[in-house]
């Protein structure tokens, strides 16, 4: 992950098709707060992200909160297939 200007905490995680969360790793960018809030969001969350016809057992994820000093707000969308793998992302930076 590419450190951004200001705070932040980055968590990499695996998360299984019954929503368990393995190989947790996490990143802290100046501020010890925002890692702890980031873990707290994460865990306190039990997402659902399998959908009915989805043919894999196991979702690599990342998640990163943090605190910017932009002007302007910056949305990104992408995916790709690398490694026989699909990925998707949002990036979604604002001035608030």
């Amino acid at each position: 992950m590419f450190r951004l200007r200001g705070w932040g905490a980055e968590y990499e995680f695996i998360l299984t098709r019954d929503g368990e969360m393995k190989d947790m790793k996490g990143s802290i960018f100046q501020n010890d707060y925002y890692d702890k809030k980031v873990k707290e969001i994460i865990l306190s969350v039990k997402p659902l992200p399998f959908r009915e016809g989805m043919n894999v057992d196991e979702i690599h994820m990342r998640i990163y909160l943090g605190f910017q000093r932009y002007d302007e707000i910056d949305i990104n969308i992408g995916g790709s297939f690398i490694d026989n793998k699909e990925i998707f992302s949002i990036g979604i930076n604002t001035s608030k």
